[in-house]
């Protein structure tokens, strides 16, 4: 089947090379083909899919319809299932032949099977595409900031869209070199449809206060709180020299991160540091998490169209697990990925994008990075650099809850996003395929994170 699918994407190809590659000169153009090979592959492995998915649907019968009323079992209504679960924080009553335990880890096995059969025909990548949303160009930013800044001699000479970002617009802008005005700046915005909830307006305030707390971050400039001809609302702050050296999956060729990585355990000591003593005592650490959980459920429950089974058992999950112990709330930045991380000769000159930064565990940031940092130095010793820098080692078992943390808030994401693309409240090709493709992937890896947790303890005799 596979082997099928691929001659027919070549032959397809071909046909656009032939017919069409003049017109494929712009970057966009190139993304959107791309994106459009994508949704090919997609149409292809439909009826594949669905023969998994039909499969899978029998052998649930025998797992959860005692728990249905006779219903049939389906991906929705062993979701919905499995949300009455969370919403009553304990097991329905109409449990008959099998205890909660034992029928959710048959359903995580299940759903495993399930992704893993999808995914093992789909590993084509897929590039990311920029926003066709682009309204932001030299004349009118120009015309805007000369209004802004009260300034004549002001004009914009590139606009660069920088790629990625699954919630917000970032550009750099160059200017014509005048007296009092840098160079280049930042412009970071929000989606005219934003998805995740979280806007510019509510991440500037953090990023002056960091800012004032010395820590590395892009100095901010202004804030556009209201939306404008240039489109949804925005902030300008400097451009920080520096460059990436990683991503989600570990570091690239040719750096040395261990340095970097040494930094950054003693940056987020501070950050944990910088807002500690000032936090709302009256509100418990496991609560603000309890409410972290209540939003993101919140969200999902608004923006679907579907019920995930894999989603309702990490909500799940979650709920089970959580465990404050020892923790003390403080200031969280919510996205500590090295995507979010600027290098600048060998030092962090930058931690960007403060959209999720909010009151919690400090545990959630070092989650973030742990998988990443292990791979070039144990773990322990980035621990003892945060540790020295004044920063409190949380367990094993708090660093494994948030990373489940971590990666139900991105399927969630990545899925609201498909949903907006889907039914046309988006245009950016990027949500498309994150809400399209990516979000199976990450399902996957929330069944492979909280599988071993669901499995039935051994009754004693």
């Amino acid at each position: 089947m596979a082997d099928h699918i691929d001659e027919v994407l070549r032959r397809v190809a071909a046909a656009l090379s032939a017919q069409i590659a003049p017109e494929l000169s712009s970057a966009l153009a190139r993304d959107a083909a791309n994106f459009g090979a994508g949704l090919l592959r997609g149409a292809l492995l439909e009826n594949l899919a669905q023969s998994r998915k039909t499969d899978y649907e029998k052998s649930l019968q025998t797992i959860v319809k005692p728990m249905l009323d006779g219903n049939a079992a389906s991906r929705d209504s062993i979701g919905a299932w499995v949300e009455k679960l969370y919403l009553q924080s304990g097991s329905p009553d109409n449990i008959k032949e099998k205890s909660a335990a034992e029928v959710l880890a048959a359903i995580v096995a299940e759903e495993g099977k399930l992704q893993a059969g999808i995914r093992a025909d789909d590993a084509a990548e897929n590039q990311l595409a920029a926003s066709d949303e682009e309204i932001v160009t030299p004349a009118s930013l120009a015309a805007y900031l000369r209004r802004k800044l009260d300034r004549t001699d002001i004009d914009v000479i590139n606009i660069l869209l920088i790629p990625g970002g699954g919630s917000k617009i970032t550009r750099i802008v160059s200017l014509r070199p005048v007296a009092g005005l840098p160079a280049e700046m930042i412009m970071r915005q929000d989606y005219a449809y934003n998805h995740v909830g979280n806007s510019i307006i509510s991440e500037y305030p953090i990023l002056i206060a960091m800012h004032k707390a010395k820590l590395p971050v892009a100095p901010p400039l202004f804030l556009e709180h209201e939306a404008t001809a240039m489109g949804a609302p925005f902030m300008m702050v400097l451009k920080v020299p520096g460059r990436n050296i990683g991503n989600l999956w570990g570091f690239f060729a040719d750096t040395e991160p261990r340095p970097v990585c040494l930094e950054l355990a003693k940056v987020l000591a501070t950050i944990h540091q910088t807002t500690a003593a000032n936090v709302d005592a009256s509100i418990p650490l496991r609560q603000r998490v309890v409410d972290q959980i209540s939003d993101i459920h919140g969200k999902w429950s608004k923006g679907r169209s579907s019920i995930s089974p894999v989603i309702a058992l990490s909500l799940l999950w979650l709920v089970e697990n959580l465990d404050t112990e020892d923790a003390v709330p403080a200031l969280v930045h919510g996205d500590c990925a090295f995507t979010n991380i600027l290098v600048h000769e060998g030092k962090l000159s930058a931690l960007l994008d403060w959209e999720f930064a909010h009151i919690g565990d400090p545990a959630e940031d070092l989650a973030y990075v742990k998988n990443v940092v292990e791979q070039v130095m144990p773990w322990r010793e980035f621990i003892d650099a945060y540790c020295a820098a004044g920063g409190h080692a949380p367990s094993a078992r708090r660093l494994h809850y948030f990373d489940v943390w971590r990666a139900l808030r991105n399927v969630i994401y990545a899925g609201l996003a498909g949903e907006a693309f889907c039914n046309g409240q988006a245009r950016s090709l990027m949500l498309g395929w994150a809400g399209i493709y990516a979000v199976p992937l990450l399902e996957q890896q929330l069944i492979g994170m909280i599988g071993d947790s669901w499995k039935p303890k051994t009754a004693k005799h």
